[in-house]
């Protein structure tokens, strides 16, 4: 962490937490979306700029559909991934979700597996 800020740890488990998507995030977000082996793992199609990580942002902050964060291991408080819920359906209760670890040295250590604790 940077400065004195102190971040937003909104959901807290034994080995990583998820804080909510900040500015300083993007680099990662916009470099794991412009990976060819990461972009076919999750269908994107088209690269992603810089212009389009800020829309990202944006749309992420303001959309009532979706709820979106980083997904942050604690030792180093090092980010390695995103994850959140779109196409949130409030009167069903029902949303997607979706669990990117971009971060390719924290593939097969267990992150996104679920279990209990993290």
């Amino acid at each position: 962490m940077t400065g004195s800020e102190e971040k937003v740890r909104f959901l807290v488990g034994e080995r990583v937490y998820l804080r909510p998507i900040e500015k300083e995030d993007l680099a990662d977000v916009r470099r794991w979306a412009n990976d060819p082996e990461i972009r076919q793992l999750t269908g994107e199609v088209t690269p992603m700029s810089q212009a389009g990580a800020d829309e990202f942002l944006e749309r992420v902050r303001t959309d009532k559909e979706r709820v979106w964060f980083v997904v942050v291991v604690k030792e180093g408080d090092r980010v390695i991934g995103e994850a959140g819920l779109l196409r949130i359906f409030w009167p069903w209760r029902t949303t997607d979700l979706s669990i990117i670890i971009g971060d390719k040295e924290a593939w097969g250590q267990g992150t996104a597996a679920r279990r209990s604790g993290c």
